[in-house]
Protein backbone atom coordinates (compact mmCIF):
# COMPACT_ATOMS: atom_id res chain seq x y z
CA UNK A 1 0.00 0.00 0.00
CA UNK A 2 1.20 3.32 -0.67
CA UNK A 3 2.95 5.07 2.25
CA UNK A 4 0.52 8.34 1.33
CA UNK A 5 -2.64 6.47 2.34
CA UNK A 6 -1.35 6.10 6.02
CA UNK A 7 -0.25 9.95 6.33
CA UNK A 8 -3.49 11.38 7.53
CA UNK A 9 -4.48 8.45 9.74
CA UNK A 10 -0.90 8.64 11.75
CA UNK A 11 -1.28 12.81 11.87
CA UNK A 12 -5.04 11.89 13.82
CA UNK A 13 -3.69 8.53 15.94
CA UNK A 14 -0.42 10.70 16.89
CA UNK A 15 -3.17 13.75 18.11
CA UNK A 16 -5.27 10.89 19.90
CA UNK A 17 -2.14 9.10 22.14
CA UNK A 18 -0.75 12.94 22.52
CA UNK A 19 -3.82 14.05 24.11
CA UNK A 20 -4.28 11.29 26.11
CA UNK A 21 -1.02 11.03 27.99
CA UNK A 22 -1.72 14.51 28.79
CA UNK A 23 -4.92 13.97 30.37
CA UNK A 24 -2.78 11.11 32.30
CA UNK A 25 0.69 13.22 33.57
CA UNK A 26 -1.50 16.54 33.79
CA UNK A 27 -0.70 16.65 37.44
CA UNK A 28 2.74 14.75 38.15
CA UNK A 29 5.42 16.61 37.34
CA UNK A 30 7.77 13.35 37.15
CA UNK A 31 5.50 11.37 34.48
CA UNK A 32 5.53 15.08 32.69
CA UNK A 33 9.34 15.28 32.95
CA UNK A 34 9.17 11.26 31.45
CA UNK A 35 6.94 12.47 29.06
CA UNK A 36 8.97 15.00 27.43
CA UNK A 37 12.08 13.13 27.63
CA UNK A 38 10.18 9.89 25.97
CA UNK A 39 8.58 12.55 23.32
CA UNK A 40 11.89 14.42 22.67
CA UNK A 41 13.65 10.46 21.97
CA UNK A 42 10.99 10.00 19.48
CA UNK A 43 10.87 12.97 17.35
CA UNK A 44 15.16 12.33 17.45
CA UNK A 45 14.19 8.80 16.00
CA UNK A 46 11.68 10.03 13.64
CA UNK A 47 14.56 12.52 12.46
CA UNK A 48 16.73 9.92 12.21
CA UNK A 49 14.58 7.78 10.25
CA UNK A 50 13.60 10.86 7.70
CA UNK A 51 17.16 11.90 6.97
CA UNK A 52 18.08 7.94 6.55
CA UNK A 53 14.79 7.68 4.08
CA UNK A 54 15.26 10.52 1.77
CA UNK A 55 17.59 9.45 -0.86
CA UNK A 56 15.15 7.32 -2.07
CA UNK A 57 12.74 10.26 -2.58
CA UNK A 58 15.83 11.84 -4.85
CA UNK A 59 13.50 11.66 -7.82
CA UNK A 60 11.33 8.99 -9.32
CA UNK A 61 14.24 6.47 -10.67
CA UNK A 62 14.73 6.20 -6.83
CA UNK A 63 11.35 5.40 -5.94
CA UNK A 64 11.06 3.05 -8.43
CA UNK A 65 14.31 0.71 -7.75
CA UNK A 66 13.31 1.67 -3.13
CA UNK A 67 10.07 -0.54 -4.62
CA UNK A 68 11.70 -3.53 -6.23
CA UNK A 69 13.55 -3.68 -3.68
CA UNK A 70 10.70 -3.78 -0.90
CA UNK A 71 8.59 -5.93 -3.72
CA UNK A 72 9.52 -7.23 -7.24
CA UNK A 73 6.70 -6.11 -9.33
CA UNK A 74 6.66 -6.06 -13.12
CA UNK A 75 4.93 -2.67 -13.09
CA UNK A 76 7.65 -1.08 -10.79
CA UNK A 77 10.60 -2.72 -13.56
CA UNK A 78 8.28 -0.55 -16.01
CA UNK A 79 8.24 2.54 -14.56
CA UNK A 80 12.15 2.60 -13.85
CA UNK A 81 12.44 1.61 -17.76
CA UNK A 82 10.21 4.91 -18.73
CA UNK A 83 12.56 6.76 -16.71
CA UNK A 84 15.33 5.71 -18.77
CA UNK A 85 13.50 6.16 -22.06
CA UNK A 86 12.56 9.58 -21.01
CA UNK A 87 16.33 10.18 -20.31
CA UNK A 88 16.72 8.91 -24.18
CA UNK A 89 18.68 6.33 -21.94
CA UNK A 90 17.74 3.27 -24.12
CA UNK A 91 19.96 0.47 -23.16
CA UNK A 92 20.08 1.06 -19.90
CA UNK A 93 15.64 0.79 -20.23
CA UNK A 94 15.96 -2.93 -21.97
CA UNK A 95 16.99 -4.88 -18.78
CA UNK A 96 13.92 -3.46 -16.32
CA UNK A 97 11.34 -4.32 -19.14
CA UNK A 98 13.30 -7.47 -19.51
CA UNK A 99 12.33 -8.09 -16.18
CA UNK A 100 9.03 -6.77 -15.97
CA UNK A 101 8.19 -9.54 -19.16
CA UNK A 102 10.06 -12.27 -17.20
CA UNK A 103 7.31 -11.74 -14.29
CA UNK A 104 4.32 -11.04 -16.45
CA UNK A 105 4.54 -12.66 -19.79
CA UNK A 106 1.24 -10.87 -20.84
CA UNK A 107 2.19 -7.32 -19.83
CA UNK A 108 1.74 -5.33 -23.04
CA UNK A 109 3.14 -1.94 -21.67
CA UNK A 110 6.46 -3.53 -21.15
CA UNK A 111 6.39 -5.04 -24.56
CA UNK A 112 5.89 -1.91 -26.33
CA UNK A 113 8.70 0.07 -24.28
CA UNK A 114 11.09 -2.70 -24.80
CA UNK A 115 10.49 -2.29 -28.57
CA UNK A 116 10.65 1.07 -28.57
CA UNK A 117 14.35 0.82 -26.93
CA UNK A 118 15.34 -1.87 -29.38
CA UNK A 119 14.48 0.47 -32.38
CA UNK A 120 15.82 3.56 -30.87
CA UNK A 121 19.30 1.18 -30.49
CA UNK A 122 18.75 -0.07 -33.95
CA UNK A 123 18.21 -3.94 -32.68
CA UNK A 124 14.96 -4.53 -35.32
CA UNK A 125 15.08 -7.98 -35.69
CA UNK A 126 14.94 -8.19 -31.47
CA UNK A 127 12.17 -5.25 -32.05
CA UNK A 128 10.31 -7.72 -34.34
CA UNK A 129 10.42 -10.61 -32.40
CA UNK A 130 8.92 -8.68 -29.29
CA UNK A 131 5.72 -7.55 -31.63
CA UNK A 132 5.38 -10.46 -32.63
CA UNK A 133 5.15 -12.27 -29.20
CA UNK A 134 2.69 -9.02 -28.47
CA UNK A 135 0.59 -9.77 -31.38
CA UNK A 136 0.39 -13.23 -29.82
CA UNK A 137 -0.77 -11.51 -26.49
CA UNK A 138 -3.86 -9.44 -27.66
CA UNK A 139 -4.33 -11.05 -31.47
CA UNK A 140 -7.26 -8.36 -32.01
CA UNK A 141 -5.21 -5.46 -31.03
CA UNK A 142 -4.63 -3.41 -34.82
CA UNK A 143 -1.88 -1.53 -32.68
CA UNK A 144 0.42 -4.08 -32.60
CA UNK A 145 0.05 -5.27 -36.60
CA UNK A 146 0.89 -1.40 -36.81
CA UNK A 147 3.49 -1.24 -35.09
CA UNK A 148 5.07 -4.23 -36.62
CA UNK A 149 4.63 -3.29 -39.52
CA UNK A 150 6.58 -0.27 -38.91
CA UNK A 151 9.50 -2.38 -37.82
CA UNK A 152 9.26 -4.58 -40.60
CA UNK A 153 9.67 -1.02 -43.00
CA UNK A 154 12.64 -0.53 -41.51
CA UNK A 155 13.93 -3.70 -42.56
CA UNK A 156 12.60 -3.13 -45.97
CA UNK A 157 10.74 -6.00 -46.07
CA UNK A 158 7.42 -4.36 -47.68
CA UNK A 159 5.28 -7.50 -47.99
CA UNK A 160 5.49 -8.35 -44.53
CA UNK A 161 4.68 -4.83 -43.84
CA UNK A 162 1.66 -4.57 -46.13
CA UNK A 163 0.40 -7.88 -44.72
CA UNK A 164 0.60 -6.70 -41.19
CA UNK A 165 -0.82 -2.96 -42.04
CA UNK A 166 -3.74 -5.06 -44.27
CA UNK A 167 -4.38 -6.98 -40.68
CA UNK A 168 -4.37 -3.85 -39.00
CA UNK A 169 -7.02 -2.57 -41.31
CA UNK A 170 -9.54 -5.56 -41.10
CA UNK A 171 -9.09 -4.83 -37.61
CA UNK A 172 -9.71 -1.21 -37.52
CA UNK A 173 -11.39 -0.35 -40.85
CA UNK A 174 -11.36 3.58 -39.87
CA UNK A 175 -8.50 4.22 -39.10
CA UNK A 176 -6.73 6.29 -41.53
CA UNK A 177 -3.29 6.14 -40.30
CA UNK A 178 -3.11 2.39 -41.55
CA UNK A 179 -4.09 3.32 -45.08
CA UNK A 180 -1.30 6.01 -45.09
CA UNK A 181 1.02 3.39 -43.75
CA UNK A 182 0.44 0.79 -46.42
CA UNK A 183 0.35 3.61 -49.02
CA UNK A 184 4.61 3.95 -47.72
CA UNK A 185 4.85 0.07 -47.99
CA UNK A 186 3.25 -0.02 -51.16
CA UNK A 187 5.08 3.02 -52.60
CA UNK A 188 8.47 1.95 -51.44
CA UNK A 189 7.36 -1.88 -53.31
CA UNK A 190 6.63 0.36 -56.41
CA UNK A 191 3.03 -0.25 -56.54
CA UNK A 192 2.27 3.44 -57.35
CA UNK A 193 -1.33 2.87 -57.83
CA UNK A 194 -2.53 0.66 -54.77
CA UNK A 195 -0.16 3.42 -52.64
CA UNK A 196 -2.55 6.06 -54.23
CA UNK A 197 -5.42 4.40 -52.95
CA UNK A 198 -4.12 4.09 -49.58
CA UNK A 199 -3.60 7.72 -49.41
CA UNK A 200 -6.92 8.68 -50.85
CA UNK A 201 -8.84 6.33 -48.71
CA UNK A 202 -6.67 8.14 -45.59
CA UNK A 203 -7.96 11.29 -46.64
CA UNK A 204 -11.30 10.48 -46.95
CA UNK A 205 -11.22 9.30 -43.49
CA UNK A 206 -9.80 12.40 -42.15
CA UNK A 207 -9.46 15.32 -44.62
CA UNK A 208 -7.19 17.13 -42.27
CA UNK A 209 -4.46 14.02 -42.49
CA UNK A 210 -1.24 16.37 -43.85
CA UNK A 211 0.64 13.39 -44.22
CA UNK A 212 -1.90 11.49 -46.19
CA UNK A 213 -1.75 14.32 -48.39
CA UNK A 214 2.18 14.53 -48.42
CA UNK A 215 2.41 11.16 -49.94
CA UNK A 216 -0.03 10.97 -52.06
CA UNK A 217 2.17 14.01 -53.35
CA UNK A 218 4.92 12.26 -53.41
CA UNK A 219 3.57 9.75 -55.35
CA UNK A 220 1.94 11.75 -57.87
CA UNK A 221 5.40 13.59 -58.06
CA UNK A 222 7.07 10.07 -58.95
CA UNK A 223 4.53 9.26 -61.67
CA UNK A 224 5.27 12.50 -62.96
CA UNK A 225 1.77 14.35 -62.07
CA UNK A 226 3.74 17.20 -60.89
CA UNK A 227 0.10 19.94 -60.94
CA UNK A 228 -1.69 17.14 -58.59
CA UNK A 229 1.70 16.71 -56.84
CA UNK A 230 1.59 20.23 -55.91
CA UNK A 231 -1.73 20.68 -54.92
CA UNK A 232 -1.57 18.13 -52.83
CA UNK A 233 1.63 19.26 -51.05
CA UNK A 234 -0.20 22.43 -50.60
CA UNK A 235 -3.26 20.86 -49.13
CA UNK A 236 -0.40 19.71 -46.86
CA UNK A 237 0.71 22.58 -45.72
CA UNK A 238 -2.30 24.50 -45.12
CA UNK A 239 -3.27 21.26 -42.56
CA UNK A 240 0.26 21.93 -40.79
CA UNK A 241 -0.31 25.44 -40.68
CA UNK A 242 -3.69 25.30 -39.11
CA UNK A 243 -1.89 23.10 -36.78
CA UNK A 244 0.13 25.51 -35.54
CA UNK A 245 -2.64 28.36 -35.37
CA UNK A 246 -4.15 25.78 -33.02
CA UNK A 247 -1.36 25.56 -31.18
CA UNK A 248 0.11 22.33 -32.27
CA UNK A 249 3.81 21.30 -33.26
CA UNK A 250 3.92 19.75 -36.99
CA UNK A 251 5.97 16.69 -37.62
CA UNK A 252 9.51 18.39 -37.99
CA UNK A 253 10.16 15.77 -40.55
CA UNK A 254 6.91 16.21 -42.61
CA UNK A 255 7.39 20.35 -42.41
CA UNK A 256 11.02 19.46 -44.09
CA UNK A 257 9.72 16.72 -46.87
CA UNK A 258 6.86 19.41 -47.33
CA UNK A 259 9.35 22.40 -48.02
CA UNK A 260 11.96 20.25 -49.92
CA UNK A 261 9.28 19.49 -51.82
CA UNK A 262 7.57 22.95 -52.89
CA UNK A 263 10.98 24.46 -53.21
CA UNK A 264 13.36 21.77 -54.93
CA UNK A 265 16.83 22.98 -55.50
Amino acid sequence: VAERYSYVSSVGLTIIVAWFVASIVRDKILLQRAGAFIAALVVAACATATHEDLPRWKDSLSLFNAAIKADPHPVSYNNIAVCHLDRHEYELAIEPLSRAIELDPRYVKAYINRITAYQKTGRFEEAKSDLTQMVKVEPRNAEGYNSRADVLLDLQRYDEAISDFTSAIKLSPNAPNSYNNRATARFMKGDYAAASEDCRTAIALNPNYANAYNNLGNILAHTGDLPGALENYERAMEDVDRCVQLGGTPHAELVKALSEAMNPK
